[in-house]
């Protein structure tokens, strides 16, 4: 409800709205009147202030929808690592990224068997920090999500400062599978961990097995949990 749809609700729609007010027959309806007025107002400078938030067409398909809610820009104030330390603090999310972490809630809790991938980036500079806070950032997104009432299953993921990225610190949204969102978990684990128990063996000669504990990710290996204890999934 606008103002100028209130002065046509009254009746009067050439009378300002002063006069409306004014012309009231009594208390009651004049009180009416100005809370009326007091909510457009409200509405209308929401509405301005979040004038870049997602847009998610109310009458597309659930597909269109979706599609919609996972372009939300979610942005983050940026800060200094060589201050901030993501085990200590805590970062903050903009304005507009809780009104848009709002906008896609309704379109997840109408699809709660939808499953998405959350990516958290950093700006520049490089920083031996800047995956743990791009993780932070991905795990904030996600509560906020789960605190709004959502159940789906959300992977968060961090990537830190990507070389020639342009975004600053923000997190990306994307449509992935319930499997995917328990290997990007458990990979993510497997980031920070400070000791990698392997076993290796020959499946034709399996009593000769080789355990090995590796202090640091294996050079030239990716690898992440999957049914198996360990899934390969690069050898560069």
């Amino acid at each position: 409800l606008k103002p100028s749809c209130l002065a046509q609700s009254s009746g009067t729609p050439n009378r300002p709205l002063r006069q409306i007010v004014r012309g009231a027959a009594d208390r009651r309806q004049r009180i009416h009147l100005l809370l009326a007025m007091a909510c457009c107002c409200a509405a209308a400078n929401n509405e301005a202030e979040y004038i870049d938030a997602v847009q998610i067409p109310s009458g597309g398909t659930a597909k269109e929808r979706l599609n919609a809610a996972l372009q939300a820009d979610l942005l983050f104030h940026g800060v200094d690592l060589a201050k901030f330390d993501p085990d200590q603090h805590t970062s903050r999310m903009k304005d507009l990224t809780k009104e848009n972490l709002k906008r896609v809630s309704t379109v997840l809790k109408d699809n709660p068997d939808q499953c998405i991938k959350i990516v958290g980036y950093c700006g520049p500079p490089q920083h031996d920090k800047a995956l743990k806070l791009s993780l932070q950032r991905t795990r904030l997104a996600r509560k906020y999500l789960q605190d709004l009432g959502c159940e789906n299953q959300m992977a968060a993921y961090p990537l830190g400062y990507v070389d020639d990225d342009v975004g600053g610190p923000r997190c990306e949204t994307s449509a992935c599978t319930p499997q995917q969102v328990v290997h990007y978990e458990a990979e993510v684990e497997l980031m920070f961990i400070t000791e990698l128990p392997i076993t290796f063996y020959d499946p034709e000669r399996p009593e000769q097995e080789h355990r090995v504990i590796f202090h640091k990710s294996p050079l030239g290996l990716r690898f992440r949990t999957g049914e198996s204890p360990i899934t390969l999934i690069m050898v560069d």
